[in-house]
């Protein structure tokens, strides 16, 4: 098999913590020049991926950054799959653990 990026956004699947904690998603809205953001609670996360509820799931495409203003946290990420209430996030690079636990113990 191939490897390129989208293949390997998709087979790294680690396992996600449950936790409720705020952030905003920023994301292009058309093209390259008009940036756009979302609140969003992200109620699952893990090193790799996250699953975030927001208002408009459909706007959010493509590459985003996930901001979690209380870390001062700006996450690199793509979008994997989107549901009706529901986006799941890729980043691109793996957040530490210990970050991921620090954004678990947010309330």
């Amino acid at each position: 098999m191939r490897r390129n990026f989208l293949t390997e956004l998709i087979r790294e699947q680690k396992p996600r913590r449950q936790c409720e904690f705020e952030a905003i998603v920023y994301y292009c809205r058309h093209g390259l020049r008009e940036y756009t953001a979302q609140k969003v609670t992200v109620i699952e996360i893990s090193t790799a991926t996250c699953k975030v509820l927001c208002p408009v799931p459909d706007a959010i495409t493509g590459h985003v950054y996930l901001v979690v203003e209380r870390m001062k946290a700006k996450i690199p990420c793509a979008v994997l799959r989107r549901g009706k209430e529901d986006v799941e996030l890729k980043f691109y690079e793996e957040v530490p653990e210990i970050h991921v636990a620090r954004m678990c113990a947010m309330r």
